[in-house]
């Protein structure tokens, strides 16, 4: 028997890892808040601010924001940046700064985590079809063949904002963009005066300004908490085998995939990452989940600022020394 769950991931997401418990308020400081369905998810923004006119207006102008990024960094669209170029067979492309530096980011983050983190496995991706909600287990030979043309190694990024690819390389920025459209909204709100903000897209999630509490969803059961943060200034990302994914004989099938195998990464439940910026949290979560709990945990002890909380796939909790700092009852 097989059940597919992408369809609900849209509103399951918003506990992966936080659902926003309560702020603590000060009673003379108005709490605006306001979603929107972008990036395939709900993006909750939530401010504190006396002046609710200006607070709508900053939050009016985050949302955009958020929407001009999905516009850049989707694949989904045949028209964006980079739906073009997947589409396009050319070996080089001119693009524009935005997208080249979020390229750079993607390649560091892929050295940083021996290419557990990949921007390029498109090919891979459509194969297991969880982006149609049409999860299905792949051919080995069909597998074999998508991940010749995938691989951040066939990705030279020259001067000029140039890139280049050795191999039709099919871009996919799902497991990094969200996180950069959260720094950018956040960027919107500061410049708007809203020094006391939360950006939730979907489970990566921003702030700025007080203390504001999150839960992280228990990966095994449906509406527990695993645990409460306490979080002022940081950002923080999950990424778990129960978002989306599929059960065919009896065996379970996340969209989380192992670069090197094509096939869903098999050492974790959820990764938490807490960060100073969303795209390292987002696109490390990512990254620390397909190392599997062992080489997580030895890369966030060696990485300053980044500390994390993972379930392995037995259901054992492994949390870093600094992620302790910010737990609360």
């Amino acid at each position: 028997m097989k059940r597919i769950f992408l369809g609900i991931a849209v509103f399951a997401v918003l506990f992966s890892v936080g659902l926003f418990l309560s702020p603590k308020e000060d009673t003379h400081i108005r709490a605006v808040k306001r979603s929107q369905i972008a990036l395939g998810t709900v993006i909750e923004i939530q401010v504190r601010h006396p002046d609710r006119e200006k607070a709508d207006e900053a939050i009016s102008q985050a949302f955009a924001e958020i929407r001009r990024v999905e516009a850049q960094f989707t694949r989904q669209d045949s028209q964006s940046p980079i739906g073009r170029i997947n589409r396009s067979e050319t070996t080089s492309f001119s693009i524009s700064p935005e997208i080249y530096d979020l390229m750079k980011q993607s390649e560091a983050f892929w050295r940083r985590t021996s290419g557990a983190f990949d921007a390029s496995l498109g090919a891979v991706i459509d194969l297991w079809g969880f982006s149609r909600g049409q999860g299905a287990v792949p051919a080995a030979s069909q597998l074999v063949k998508a991940l010749k043309h995938s691989g951040w190694h066939h990705v030279r990024l020259e001067e000029g904002y140039l890139v280049r690819r050795t191999a039709a390389v099919q871009f996919d920025f799902g497991a990094i963009a969200k996180g950069y459209a959260v720094d950018r909204a956040v960027a919107v709100l500061n410049r708007y005066g809203m020094a006391d903000a939360l950006v939730n897209a979907g489970g990566e999630i921003r702030s700025t300004g007080g203390t504001w509490l999150i839960g992280i969803a228990h990966p095994r059961k449906k509406g527990e908490m695993l645990r409460r943060l306490n979080l002022q200034n940081m950002a923080v990302a999950t990424s778990g085998d129960y978002e989306q994914y599929f059960e065919k004989n009896g065996k379970r099938y996340h969209h989380i995939l192992d670069p090197r195998t094509g096939w869903p990464a098999e050492g974790c439940q959820s990764v938490t990452v807490l960060a100073a910026d969303d795209t390292t949290a987002d696109a490390l979560a990512t990254g620390l989940f397909v190392l599997g709990a062992e080489k997580a945990m030895r890369l966030v002890q060696g990485t300053p600022g980044v500390h994390a909380l993972v379930v392995d796939r037995n259901g054992g909790i492994h949390i870093s020394p600094g992620f302790k700092a910010y737990l609360t009852d």
